[in-house]
């Protein structure tokens, strides 16, 4: 019986509908409290920033807070704060630079 061999591939391009956006605060202090309060005060920014937007909170993803105490002692802002916040929304390049200019227009971090 014969031996039939096939080799092939195939390419269907896809137009996006669809993006998901992480965001990362970065703040530090002096003491792992202020290094949260700032932290805190930040992530608050931010998500105002996404209702004014329109964006539903229900719809965006928080992790846990997390501090750190690097072992570098001539940092004089020891204590680091740090969230990700993450979310997915239709593809719109216009929203995404919309987010980027009120973060930066916002001062967060």
């Amino acid at each position: 019986m014969g031996k039939i061999k096939i080799n092939g591939s195939a390419k269907k391009e896809f137009k996006a509908d669809i993006m998901k956006v992480d965001i990362s605060i970065s703040t530090a202090g002096e003491t792992a409290a202020s290094a949260i309060n700032k932290g805190k005060k930040e992530t608050e920014k931010l998500l105002q920033l996404l209702v004014d937007l329109g964006f539903e909170l229900s719809k965006v993803s928080m992790e846990n807070d997390h501090v750190s105490n690097p072992s570098r002692y001539d940092d004089d802002k020891c204590y680091h704060f740090e969230k990700e916040i993450s979310f997915t929304s239709s593809a719109n390049l216009a929203l995404l630079e919309s987010i980027s200019d009120g973060i930066i227009r916002n001062e967060i971090n």
